[in-house]
C-alpha cells in the first residue's frame, strides 16, 4: 500500500496544477477579451514589479532582484519529487544554454531533500542554472506560486510579465523569452 502513496500524490498534484493552469488561462482570456487573441497563454494584463529579495544558491552565491536586472529571468519553483517539474527541467537547461548571455534561469527548490541528494539530482538532470531553496521571503515576493511547478517570466526591468502554473509549453516559453529579448527568431 505504501508504494502507491507517492505516485497517487504526484498524480493529484499534476491534476491540481493542470486545473490551476486552465483556470488561470481561462481567466486571462476572459479578462483580455478579443484584444487577447494571439497573446501568450500566461501573459499578464498588467505586469507587476517584483519586491526586492535575496537568496543564496546551493554553492553560496547570492541571487537578488538587482542581480536579475538587465536580463530576462525565468524563476521556476520546483521540487525533486515533482514529476511535472522533472519534465520541464530539460527545456529550462536548453534555454539557459541557448541565451546564457541575456537570460538567467533560477530554480527555486521547494523540497526538504538533503544537499547531497539535491546536488546529485542536479548533476543527473544537467542543471546549468542556479538553484536556491525557497523561503518565506521568496514565497511572499512570488505569491502566485501555489502549485509545482510554477514559472515566472521576468523582464529586464524586474517586472513579472507572465506566470505559468503547472507544466509550461516550451515553445510558448521560448517565444516569451525571445519577445522580451527583442529577438525576431521563432
Amino acid at each position: 500500500m505504501r508504494r502507491y502513496i507517492i505516485p497517487v500524490v504526484c498524480l493529484v498534484a499534476l491534476v491540481a496544477a493542470d486545473a490551476a493552469t486552465r483556470y488561470a488561462r481561462g481567466r486571462d482570456a476572459r479578462e483580455a477579451g478579443a484584444a487577447g487573441a494571439g497573446a501568450p497563454d500566461a501573459a499578464l494584463a498588467e505586469p507587476f514589479p517584483l519586491a526586492p529579495f535575496t537568496a543564496t544558491t546551493l554553492d553560496d552565491r547570492v541571487i537578488s532582484l538587482d542581480s536579475l536586472r538587465g536580463k530576462v529571468a525565468l524563476v521556476n519553483f520546483w521540487a525533486t519529487w515533482c514529476l511535472p517539474c522533472r519534465v520541464e527541467i530539460p527545456a529550462l537547461v536548453d534555454l539557459q544554454a541557448k541565451y546564457r548571455d541575456r537570460l538567467i534561469v533560477v530554480g527555486v527548490l521547494d523540497d526538504g531533500a538533503e544537499l547531497p541528494a539535491i546536488r546529485a539530482f542536479a548533476d543527473r538532470m544537467r542543471i546549468n542554472y542556479p538553484i536556491v531553496r525557497t523561503s518565506w521571503d521568496l514565497e511572499a515576493v512570488f505569491s502566485e506560486a501555489r502549485a509545482l511547478p510554477t514559472t515566472y517570466v521576468v523582464d529586464r526591468q524586474g517586472r513579472v510579465v507572465a506566470v505559468h502554473a503547472g507544466l509550461f509549453d516550451p515553445a510558448v516559453l521560448e517565444r516569451e523569452v525571445l519577445e522580451l529579448l527583442g529577438d525576431p527568431r521563432p
